[in-house]
């Protein structure tokens, strides 16, 4: 390593090579390496933070089937209790019918004892 400027003798000869070539060269060079050394360090905190985004991400979607068997739980009771009401109504206005019926068969034969009259 080169004490003076901290850069290896082939990397001192890629700065010279790109200066050779002209400024701009330089720049973009100098630009890209810049670049390259900020995405190495900080690219591990930057997956790390994605590593824990898409694992935020997993317990949403988790949180998210979880609710869905619930509603689709809560949507069967209700259903059940639904089904089970009507079948309850269903037996209670078959025995109002039932009953209506006797009403009128009684009443009608009580209508009929009436319109006979006393048989002494």
């Amino acid at each position: 390593m080169n004490g003076v400027s901290g850069l290896s003798p082939a990397e001192l000869e890629v700065v010279r090579t790109a200066m050779d070539m002209g400024g701009t060269i330089f720049i973009v060079i100098l630009l890209v390496v810049c670049l390259a050394v900020l995405a190495w360090r900080f690219g591990g905190s930057a997956m790390k933070c994605m590593a824990e985004f898409i694992a935020a991400q997993q317990r949403q979607a988790d949180a998210m089937t979880a609710q869905a068997a619930s509603m689709s739980d809560i949507k069967n009771a209700v259903h059940e209790y639904i089904t089970r009401d009507n079948s309850e109504h269903r037996e209670i206005l078959l025995g109002l019918q039932v009953l209506a019926r006797e009403m009128r068969e009684l009443t009608n034969e009580l209508a009929g004892q009436r319109n006979s009259g006393p048989t002494d």
